[in-house]
């Protein structure tokens, strides 16, 4: 059985330890998942800075290359979840998407109904004033399938090695579940690079071949009745986690850091 089908139970087993309320997570233990994405439109500006503002230290974001081979903030291809607009960001210009915005209407109704979608490039004066902030940089495999690894690393290292921020490039981590586009991300200039995998059992052999510094991994795949330890070459991250109590047990088993929806909940 998966960590998931557990997660009531073993929820139920942290939360019932001594001190489990007195607990607290660290910042550099936790993830902000797409930003402050429990109260704010995922891969938003406005998500991006309440998770700092709250104190997180490490942000995941995702990016899509639109028709004009800008490379945009956002986790789909279609834009209805985010925008309640029709359209597919791979054929939208960047014109055309300054008329759709990051909304998430039928999650967040009306609050957020005229915030813009964010670029790549939007990130830079935020990294500038907060260095100590660490981005962790999801291409999605859509884009890389579309217009192919050299096109996608070539536009996202364009960001960040032709701007006012020369130091950008130590505050990213460019992650992936493409293991073409991790096999090669050092070529293209990248310091430090994750691989986003679905099998677990060969996470070693995985960043073997793919020479990634990091491990990402959904915790629902991993089987709690064999694996007690949560390990590999590298330091793992465990996304998906929806509780402290969850996220407590998965830091003690080994993980590096979890990824959360809801970081200003967890510290």
């Amino acid at each position: 059985m998966f960590f998931g089908g557990e997660k009531g139970k073993f929820e139920k087993v942290v939360k019932d330890r001594e001190g489990i309320a007195c607990m607290r997570i660290k910042a550099n233990q936790l993830v902000a998942h797409r930003g402050y994405q429990h109260r704010f439109p995922e891969n938003s500006l406005l998500a991006i800075h309440a998770a700092i503002q709250v104190g997180a230290v490490n942000i995941e974001i995702d990016v899509q290359l639109n028709d004009q081979r800008e490379v945009i903030l956002f986790h789909d291809t279609e834009m209805d979840r985010v925008t309640g607009k029709e359209g597919n960001i791979h054929t939208l210009s960047s014109q055309q998407l300054a008329h759709y915005y990051c909304s998430e209407p039928n999650r967040l109704g009306d609050d957020f109904l005229s915030n813009p979608i964010a670029v790549l490039a939007d990130l830079l004066p935020i990294i500038k004033e907060c260095p100590h902030v660490r981005f962790f940089i999801e291409l999605k495999e859509e884009s890389v399938e579309r217009y192919g690894v050299d096109v996608c690393l070539t536009m996202i290292k364009q960001v960040f090695f032709s701007c006012s921020v020369p130091s950008a490039i130590h505050n990213i981590v460019l992650i992936s579940f493409s293991e073409e586009t991790i096999a090669v991300a050092k070529k293209y200039g990248f310091l430090q690079s994750g691989l986003v995998i679905r099998d677990w059992d060969n996470r070693n052999d995985l960043v073997e071949i793919t020479q990634a510094d990091w491990v990402f991994v959904n915790y629902q795949r991993i089987d709690i009745n064999v694996e007690k330890e949560i390990a590999a070459n590298v330091p793992v991250v465990l996304y998906e986690i929806g509780s402290k109590a969850l996220a407590i047990d998965c830091l003690s088993r080994g993980a590096y850091a979890v990824e959360t929806f809801n970081v200003g909940e967890m510290l």
